[in-house]
């Protein structure tokens, strides 16, 4: 249901049938003193180990005027620790041939590591350090700082980016989720260290925190080697989270002009949480609408149909607060207008008459085929027990999962799209030679 690019899922062939009866690989929760939330799984097909540690510290808790704080904290924890700088934590990652990942959503932040077992050991002690106990140093701060700022620089030269961008800005406005997670090139630049230090003294803390470890860790002694440091990391109060929604829905029209041949368009607007009791009728019915590929409605319409444009897809973003719907097109200057008159068109039908039997059959296959697709290898199904901890859904959700969509009903279909189907209160972001695109045509 999330096209982000962290966390949405390539479509995959229908001819991709895993069993579906097939039960999700075993793990293990427990629970450390500092409250710290362990979950393992043992998966020794390969010599390999995967630890994937989350915390609740994403992009949503970005301080006003400080937006990527959060995506900072978390990129500058591999600058450097109190027993390694940062050029010697690249050479131990080189030297054993691990790798570590960090990134920031918009709920939490995640440092992900995979290595070898046969050298486990040394590769954790890098691992922890970076999480206990990381130094910040200033200088290399400064240039992750201009990294970033480069980074959004280019983003700006990007026409589906900038779509993106003042889609999210024209839903949101100024609460949690209405900026980009690696924030501004303005907003970095009113970043010190010492706010980094702060966002990390407020934010990572173990009781915050979920580890998954899956692979090749079948002893005792194992386990104790990864636990037993962790568990001298000291629990703390945890600050309570000041999240205030303010979706600014439509109509509106947001645009930018661009000399390019495609117009690059997103229009939506506000979603659903993941805790939404309808989110499997969700799931279902936006991908008879925009997310079933070849399927789809959308897809059929404008790319089958008229050949408008290559792809389209629709797409709800479910965070742990209220997310958004939106749909992702491009086609030439000359057809943009038609073609959001079709995506508004196709909203309208499903929400007046429904699905039929079959798009409800097909949707259905396609998402309970699809789902074990998702969480294949190690370090797939570290990152999904780690979410699926995260956000409540219960250590059988994987188990249950495809009877959860093949219960939703027709008629359930067709309430969420009458509940969370608005083409009236589109955001329409449109970057396009505008010269080339008769706006005045757009009825909204």
């Amino acid at each position: 249901m999330d096209g982000s690019s962290k966390e949405g899922i390539v479509p995959v062939s229908m001819r991709l049938q895993p069993d579906r009866t097939a039960a999700m690989p075993h793990y293990r929760r427990m629970v450390l003193a500092n409250d710290l939330v362990v979950l393992i799984s043992e998966e020794r097909s390969l010599p390999m180990v995967s630890i994937y540690f989350l915390l609740d510290g994403g992009a949503g808790r970005d301080p006003e005027g400080k937006q990527g704080l959060a995506n900072l904290t978390v990129e500058a924890l591999r600058l450097g620790t109190v027993s390694y700088s940062g050029l010697q934590v690249d050479e131990e990652l080189d030297f054993t041939g691990a790798s570590l990942e960090s990134f920031c959503d918009r709920d939490f932040a995640v440092v992900g590591f995979h290595t070898l077992k046969r050298n486990l050991m040394r590769g954790l002690d890098v691992f922890r350090e970076i999480l206990m106990h990381p130094t910040f140093p200033e200088k290399e701060i400064g240039r992750k700082i201009a990294e970033v700022q480069a980074t959004i620089r280019s983003s700006a030269e990007e026409p589906a980016s900038v779509a993106e961008k003042a889609f999210r800005k024209a839903l949101y406005g100024k609460s949690p989720y209405g900026h980009p997670v690696e924030g501004f090139e303005e907003s970095l630049n009113t970043i010190s260290r010492d706010d980094i230090v702060e966002f990390y003294r407020r934010h990572y803390h173990p009781n915050i925190g979920i580890l998954a470890v899956v692979g090749d860790i079948g002893s005792r002694e194992d386990l104790s080697s990864i636990l037993a440091p962790l568990e001298e990391w000291r629990a703390a109060d945890i600050p309570p989270e000041l999240f205030e929604s303010d979706i600014l829905e439509g109509p509106r029209l947001v645009e930018a002009a661009r000399s390019i041949d495609q117009a690059h368009i997103v229009l939506g607007h506000g979603g659903i949480d993941r805790a939404n009791p309808d989110y499997y009728a969700i799931s279902v019915m936006n991908n008879i609408l925009g997310a079933g590929g070849f399927s789809s409605r959308l897809m059929k319409k404008i790319r089958s149909d008229t050949g408008l444009a290559y792809s389209v897809e629709s797409i709800f973003n479910a965070h742990k607060h209220r997310g958004s719907f939106r749909v992702v097109v491009q086609t030439r200057n000359a057809s943009a207008v038609e073609v959001i008159g079709i995506v508004l068109d196709e909203m309208k039908r499903i929400r007046e008459d429904g699905v039929t039997a079959q798009e409800l059959s097909t949707a259905k296959k396609y998402l309970s085929r699809r789902f074990p697709i998702r969480v294949m290898g190690r370090d797939s199904f570290a990152r999904f027990i780690a979410q699926v901890e995260y956000y409540g859904l219960g250590r059988d959700y994987y188990n249950k999962y495809a009877s959860y969509i093949e219960s939703v009903k027709r008629e359930e279909v067709h309430h969420a799209a009458r509940d969370y189907l608005h083409p009236d209160r589109c955001v329409i972001s449109i970057v396009a030679d505008l010269e080339k695109v008769d706006l005045t045509r757009l009825k909204i």
